[in-house]
């Protein structure tokens, strides 16, 4: 993506204004690529390098750092996706009790605690997931599935697994099926 387009696209958002052809709005566009980034190259990436560090029988502080930089990646664009919801005056207005919860003042501070104290969970739970690879690739695997159908279960009880996106019939299961997953996998990261 070039720099002219990354403007663009970022002065979509700021306006708010959507394209009578585009299937959901800039800032949920945004954040879907920001959850995509996250999913299939931070969250992976971190596991793997984690992994080879426990593994190694030297530890050199440059893959040391990049674990680092990739958990506070993670984290930066988690609290962005957080602080862009919360900060837009639209959603303050139809759902107060949700949206609100950074107030006014000290915004950034707030942020900076919120990006902190991500980037430390996501590290804590990058090696809790290595740990449990290098114990056995079974119990990884029988732990996240079990993990993600408790979570898939709950949303479909309480009726909530569907979004509200513009989609009809079979389509509109799967797509939510999808994001679900996505969503519950970088909440838990």
């Amino acid at each position: 993506m070039s720099l002219s387009t990354a403007a663009v696209d970022a002065m979509r958002v700021a306006d708010g204004k959507q394209a009578d052809n585009a299937f959901v709005d800039p800032q949920s566009e945004l954040t879907y690529t920001k959850c995509c980034e996250i999913c299939g190259e931070s969250i992976p990436s971190s596991i793997l390098q984690t992994y080879a560090v426990l593994h190694s029988s030297e530890v050199d502080g440059a893959v040391v750092f990049s674990i680092f930089s990739s958990a506070s990646a993670i984290a930066f664009a988690s609290s962005t996706i957080s602080l862009d919801y919360d900060i837009d005056p639209v959603k303050r207005i139809t759902s107060p009790s949700f949206y609100g919860y950074l107030p006014n003042e000290n915004r950034m501070v707030i942020f900076l605690l919120m990006m902190m104290m991500s980037t430390f969970h996501v590290l804590l739970k990058v090696i809790a997931f290595s740990l449990m690879l290098s114990l056995s690739q079974v119990w990884l695997i029988l732990y996240i599935v079990g993990d993600m159908s408790l979570y898939l279960i709950y949303k479909t009880a309480r009726g909530e697994m569907r979004y509200a996106l513009r989609l009809s019939g079979v389509f509109s299961w799967i797509t939510s099926f999808i994001f679900r997953i996505v969503v519950k996998s970088i909440s838990d990261l």
